[in-house]
């Protein structure tokens, strides 16, 4: 659930994107802001996904509201590229992103077992080929809107989106069994 938490900032600039896209993101910058912020007093860290997200959605803010006006399409394209990148970036530096939320529903003499180490380069991949696929819908409608409308690009999106979720979910759960880790209650 935590891992859905730091997905906020982009949560939220998905929901408000139909309304102004300056609105979008300036609203995930203060969701990203204050996560980063209340989850860095609780436990100390600063999570990759939280920083990046301040610095992403800070800039495009800025850009979009003073520099350049971009259509929804491209900053979708701008937006999920990026997740994309520090995505697979943070495997690259051998940090998956997932290690950090796993890091809190998992006792710490787990943390360096082959098994969670690979279970969070498998979700981690997961959740990487989810946003490239996202961002291939988002440049098709950016570069040739005549065949992918945004509709098409954000349907598409929701379901590699859903997807990823509910592998993350379901994956995680089997790993938890297998080394008999007590079972994480997502939503409550």
């Amino acid at each position: 659930m935590n891992l859905l938490i730091g997905l906020a900032p982009f949560i939220i600039f998905f929901v408000l994107m139909r309304y102004d896209i300056s609105l979008a993101l300036w609203g995930a910058f203060a969701a990203a802001f204050v996560l980063c912020i209340r989850d860095f007093m609780k436990t100390g860290v600063l999570r990759v996904l939280d920083t990046s997200s301040i610095v992403l959605f800070g800039v495009l803010a800025i850009y979009t509201g003073f520099i350049q006006h971009m259509t929804i399409p491209a900053t979708r394209l701008a937006v999920d590229a990026t997740l994309t990148g520090i995505i697979l970036g943070s495997m690259i530096f051998r940090q998956p992103f997932t290690m950090q939320y796993a890091r809190e529903q998992v006792p710490s003499d787990f943390w360096a077992t082959p098994l969670f180490i690979r279970t969070n380069y498998l979700l981690t991949a997961v959740w990487g080929i989810a946003f490239g696929l996202t961002s291939t819908a988002d440049a098709a409608a950016t570069f040739y809107p005549a065949y992918v409308s945004l509709t098409v690009s954000v349907a598409m999106g929701l379901l590699a989106m859903t997807v990823a979720f509910l592998f993350t979910i379901r994956y995680a759960a089997l790993v938890r069994r297998q080394a008999g880790l007590p079972e994480v209650h997502w939503f409550r």
